[in-house]
């Protein structure tokens, strides 16, 4: 199946909208945090679409974080000082097209016009704890997964980050995210 990712415009807001909607207050029985009214240079939103009908079946936004030393403390993120930091979030597929790969083309796309492009030293995100032991994004897009879990109001999740200048996964790296894995790298290595 053929999906199609596209910058979420004035005509596909509200659709957008709908699938937030479905996903984290109809399925998950939680809000999704308001993203505010975000500039162009501040935030990305994303929606993907099937190809061959173009019903809107997936979102993501990607935020920029840079600065805020109060949610970056939260969820224990340490990053350089005037480091410019971008966080994907509020990432919903519709059931009926889950299994497609479409986070997968969703973060690519996010990565392609606005994470790269603005300029962005490291990405993060929140993915659910119970599925955060078995998901390929770490592997896929080089991310380091916390090992810590957090109560947040969609759940527990665990927290990846990515320094986004590097190509490859280093220990060093996930001391400079999380300062207390730094160790339990080290006894795995």
């Amino acid at each position: 199946m053929k999906i199609l990712v596209e910058p979420v415009g004035p005509e596909t807001q509200a659709a957008a909208a709908r699938i937030r909607h479905q996903v984290f207050q109809r399925e998950w029985n939680c809000g999704a945090e308001d993203l505010g009214a975000a500039s162009a240079q501040e935030a990305l939103h994303l929606i993907a679409r099937c190809g061959h009908t173009g019903k809107p079946v997936a979102t993501l936004s990607v935020v920029e974080t840079t600065g805020d030393v109060s949610l970056h403390a939260r969820f224990h993120l340490h990053f350089r000082k005037r480091a410019r930091v971008a966080r994907y979030t509020q990432l919903a597929v519709l059931p009926t097209h889950r299994g497609l790969n479409i986070p997968r083309l969703l973060v690519f796309e996010a990565r392609r016009r606005y994470v790269i492009p603005q300029g962005f030293q490291y990405s993060w995100l929140l993915l659910p704890a119970a599925r955060a032991r078995s998901s390929r994004f770490p592997e896929l897009f080089g991310f380091h997964m916390s090992s810590r879990v957090f109560d947040t109001v969609s759940g527990r999740v665990c927290v990846l980050a990515r320094d986004e200048r590097l190509d490859g996964t280093a220990i060093a790296e996930i001391s400079s995210f999380f300062p207390s894995a730094a160790s339990t790298a080290k006894s795995r290595a």
